[in-house]
Formats: structure tokens, sequence, C-alpha cells
């Protein structure tokens, strides 16, 4: 199945709409779109397009998420890919939005010119919690809602199987509110 977020059967206003997914589900938004359905199944889906496919909804499926290059997957606090069995990043992959853990069943894979964007605030050190390896490049953007943060050390990602690589870039909010903080992976 393939098309923009709104063409692919199961988008919804409230999110209690589910897909049962065998295959893969390719999404093709060049601007900005949503799918508010529960995807399930064992298929995938892969982003193929150059905009933003927002997630809002905790999605059970268990095949491969894809991001092509250009193309983002951004989650809303709600939106879950908790069983997906790998998740590769050759674009954006966007969890600025969340307030609660981003869990992985799989690996995470990010090549050399690709961004992983994560927010923190003052009250809340949300993580990327990857059961399988971690394989890492490209930029971390770490966006910091303005506060008083401690000073020290901060764990945003935790591979269970390891990690191999390291981001080549980092970017982050800290800088204007004036205060310096290290990231541990």
């Amino acid at each position: 199945m393939q098309g923009d977020a709104l063409a692919i059967p199961g988008s919804t206003t409230n999110g209690t709409t589910s897909l049962t997914n065998n295959g893969t589900i390719a999404f093709t938004d060049g601007g900005n779109g949503c799918y508010s359905g529960v995807i399930a199944g064992t298929g995938g889906i892969s982003m193929l397009g150059s905009g933003v496919l927002t997630l809002s909804a905790v999605n059970t499926y268990a095949g491969a998420t894809l991001i092509n290059s250009g193309g983002t997957i951004a989650l809303t606090d709600a939106g879950l890919l908790a069983n997906s069995s790998l998740v590769t990043n050759n674009g954006t992959f966007d969890i600025l939005l969340k307030t609660s853990n981003t869990n992985l069943a799989g690996n995470y894979v990010q090549s050399g010119t690709d961004t992983l964007k994560m927010g923190v605030t003052t009250s809340d050190n949300v993580k990327l919690l990857i059961a399988g390896s971690a394989t890492l490049g490209g930029t971390l953007y770490v966006n910091a809602a303005l506060g008083h943060y401690a000073a020290g050390h901060y764990t945003l990602i935790n591979a269970q199987s390891g990690r191999t690589g390291t981001f080549s870039n980092f970017t982050n909010g800290f800088r204007r509110i004036g205060i310096q903080v290290s990231f541990g992976i």
C-alpha cells in the first residue's frame, strides 16, 4: 500500500481506527502528513516522501521502519513504534514532542548524514530505549526547554545490545540559556 497519510486507510481524527499491515505501508507525503490510526500486524512502514509524517497512535506493527533521505517520521507523545524490529533512519527521526520514553524492540541504525531530534525539559529526561543495538552517525539535535538545568551527565539513548559509531554533529538549545551539559549514549 502506498500514498500520503490521508490516502492510507485507517487515518482518523481520533486514532481509534486500526489497520492490519502484513506487508509494507509506504508513505509518500511531500508536505506535513499525520497518520492517527493504529498500525498493527507483522509488516513495516516506509517514509518515502520528502515531508514530515507524524504518527500519533500506539502502533503495534512488528516489521521494520524505514525513513528515506529527505523524509521525517515524527512521534507525538502518544505515538509509538515500540514493536518495530528495526528503525533505519536515513532522514530525520523526530521525537521532540515525546514526554515519555520512546521504546524500540529491535535495532536503531542512523547513517552519517541524518538526524535524531530529541527534547529535554528541566523536569523530564526523556530517553530513546533500544532493546537491540544502536548504529550511530550524523546529527543528534537536542532541544532544551527554558529553565534551570543541573550541570552533569544526562543519558538520552540506551541500547541494550551495544552501540557502534558516534554522532558526528551535536546541536542543542543549551547555549541559548547559558549552560553546558554533556550527554551520554
